[in-house]
């Protein structure tokens, strides 16, 4: 399946490409893909991370294309360090939502102990936090099409 896939394409929750075309409208994919696209390597790497993307086809080749296999296969990074699709943290920092996307894929950041809010929201904090997500699931809004 891998050699199907285009380098650095992937779907964020089935809205946008990390680069390509297909994709819906929205300015949230937009700063996303500009955050991504204009950004160096080590960056790239710690935004798909925190995009909770474990898998990455690169441009560079398993194998090259022959004529065996005109396309040829491309090499798959793995980052066993994804961040999970949910978890619980137990601090919360507030920053302006043009700042969100610099702030969260800031190295310095870690995002599995506090959560950026841009609006205040009341908590109440408790000590030796703990806690654990049990059960996700998705549901599509184009899945009744």
């Amino acid at each position: 399946m891998r050699d199907k896939v285009y380098p650095n394409l992937g779907t964020i929750h089935d809205l946008a490409y990390v680069i390509g075309e297909a994709t819906l409208r929205m300015n949230a994919s937009y700063r996303w893909h500009d955050e991504f696209a204009f950004s160096e390597f080590s960056k790239k790497k710690i935004i798909l991370k925190r995009s909770n993307v474990k898998y990455w086809v690169t441009e560079a080749y398993d194998e090259i294309p022959s004529a065996q296999n005109l396309a040829g296969v491309r090499k798959v990074l793995v980052f066993e360090d994804a961040l999970p699709r949910a978890f619980l943290v137990d601090d919360s920092q507030n920053v302006h939502k043009d700042s969100l996307l610099e702030v969260y894929y800031d190295s310095e950041f870690d995002p599995p102990k506090q959560v950026l809010l841009v609006e205040p929201v009341s908590m109440k904090k408790t000590e030796n936090f703990s806690g654990q997500v049990v059960e996700l699931s998705y549901h599509s809004q184009w899945s009744k099409y």
